[in-house]
């Protein structure tokens, strides 16, 4: 009588454990982003939403929100079929706390986002959108060399620097505009990021180099609304 209580108990918890996991499957249903369309969509407390977007040719795709929710976006690429790498996150890049990535894809490759609140207890409606763009204009920006220009609001600016030496590398930029860069190697594959290491509100990158290697850098302002003059230069020692 025992072994056939415990063997109906065992039975029992193997019903409960499927039920338990086909309900975070459905949880994590993924959904496909359209690239230029908005979706709107209600954040519960604790939820977790993915979205899909399959890029078919190498080139930058943004994917952001709008709206009052403070919202988290986390970036993922599809390997060997189902694997998932995050490449990159993001809190208040976008207007507000609104979250905001930009990312260069590879054709015909899958990239997934998560998108949360920023703390468990945000809840709240948003709109997300998913945008597809050609391969930005770059800027040989010189070792040495000072290149001065104005941040238009949400803009993004693109700079190439070839390294002339071994040694260690710093791009920075100086003014009084809030800025914030990102670095990505010769594949542009996503490095690092910054925003407030320089002087004040500036933005700077260091990193250990070798001579002949190309990284890529993307200067825009720290959040969708900021605006106004910078410097940028190149250095390495």
């Amino acid at each position: 009588m025992i072994k056939k209580t415990i063997f109906f108990v065992i039975i029992i918890m193997i019903i409960a454990a499927g039920n338990v996991f086909a309900q975070n499957t459905r949880e994590m249903e993924i959904r496909d982003l359209q690239p230029g369309i908005f979706v709107s969509e209600n954040l519960r407390a604790g939820q977790e939403i993915w979205y899909r977007v399959t890029s078919a040719e190498v080139g930058r795709l943004i994917v952001e929100t709008t709206g009052s929710t403070d919202t988290y976006l986390e970036a993922y690429k599809v390997i060997r079929g189902s694997e998932r790498v995050i490449i990159k996150e993001d809190d208040d890049g976008g207007e507000d706390t609104n979250a905001r990535i930009s990312i260069i894809t590879e054709a015909g490759t899958a990239y997934l986002f998560k998108l949360r609140g920023y703390n468990a207890s945000i809840a709240g409606a948003f709109r997300i959108i998913a945008l597809l763009e050609p391969l930005p204009r770059i800027t040989p920006l010189r070792i040495g060399a000072v290149f001065s220009g104005s941040i238009a609001s949400g803009d993004d600016y693109w700079f190439s620097v070839t390294a002339t030496q071994n040694g260690i590398l710093t791009v920075e930029t100086a003014g009084n505009t809030d800025t914030f860069l990102e670095v990505y190697d010769a594949n542009f594959n996503f490095l690092e990021e910054d925003d407030d290491s320089g002087a004040s509100l500036n933005a700077k990158i260091e990193r250990h180099v070798t001579t002949g290697e190309t990284y890529y850098f993307c200067l825009r302002g720290f959040g969708a609304s900021v605006h106004g003059p910078y410097r940028l230069t190149a250095r390495i020692r």
